[in-house]
């Protein structure tokens, strides 16, 4: 994604979400943070005077770090993960036999 003004192109943004769309039907929990997660640079070295985006990567990593110790103490309670249904296909063509 690129950011210029404060924007993030929003070709780039659909362009991501559309490759990540298999974690998302997988149901994989992902961390959210308090703004886009990316540091901006030219240069590697550059990458830790982004403020914002830094900010927003620590944010990001204590988010992910809850979400661990949550499923590891779910998992040591006996908290099961939530079952999937899979039976479901939308194809948007009515039909009499059971096909998919």
């Amino acid at each position: 994604m690129t950011k210029e003004y404060g924007v993030t192109h929003f070709t780039e943004l659909h362009r991501t979400l559309h490759k990540n769309f298999l974690i998302w039907r997988c149901q994989m929990p992902t961390a959210g943070s308090t703004y886009w997660n990316m540091v901006h640079g030219l240069y590697a070295e550059e990458a830790p005077q982004d403020e914002e985006g830094m900010q927003t990567m620590r944010n990001l990593a204590r988010n992910m770090a809850w979400m661990m110790r949550c499923f590891a103490e779910g998992k040591k309670h006996g908290i099961p993960y939530p079952q999937t249904e899979t039976n479901a296909c939308t194809n948007f063509i009515k039909r009499d036999d059971q096909q998919r």
